[in-house]
């Protein structure tokens, strides 16, 4: 699994073949196969690892700091900064994969946790309506920071989306949240 998880990051889904993974992790296809029927289970799988490592770091990340609305942020620009970064692996995979149960399914569980934790940072003050609106919002952000930092190669646009994202919890305007 760590090689596939390595190689599907860095390499894109499509780009990254069994016969690759087999050889990276040293095991034989048979194998493999023991553990997932197809290389979209596995895909499914990767995402599944991918997404209880996210939540890790955030989870790290909030003990240290407290858990913010900059979190998400934070944990993405530590990502870029780390040298190893090549987008978002949940938009990666749904663009190479659009139409996969499994990626549907990996991807679907990701933006819930997303828009869970965001709908913490906000007050309870906040109508129920308008609340879902800023949520999804938040979570728009957080989706171009991604994008951004990708195409800059550089952790300032999960920086300015940070102070976006506060803007939006601190002033939730009926405005901005229709």
């Amino acid at each position: 699994m760590d090689a596939a998880t390595r190689l599907f990051y860095e390499r894109g889904i499509a780009r990254t073949g069994i016969d690759l993974i087999i050889d990276e992790a040293g095991i034989a296809k048979a194998s493999l196969y023991n553990s997932f029927s197809s290389k979209n289970d596995l895909v499914a799988t990767y995402l599944e690892v991918v997404r209880d490592k996210w939540m890790a770091q955030v989870a790290v990340h909030s003990d240290r700091h407290g858990l913010r609305v900059a979190t998400l942020f934070d944990v993405l620009a530590e990502s870029v900064d780390s040298g190893r970064f090549h987008g978002c692996p949940f938009l990666n995979a749904l663009t190479e994969m659009p139409d996969d149960p499994g990626v549907i399914r990996e991807v679907a569980a990701y933006r819930n946790q997303v828009r869970h934790l965001f709908s913490q940072f906000l007050e309870m003050s906040v109508s129920r309506g308008v609340e879902d609106n800023i949520v999804d919002t938040l979570a728009l952000v957080h989706d171009g920071a991604y994008m951004a930092c990708k195409a800059q190669r550089s952790s300032r646009p999960a920086q300015l989306a940070s102070l976006l994202a506060q803007e939006i919890v601190d002033n939730p305007s009926t405005e901005r949240s229709r």
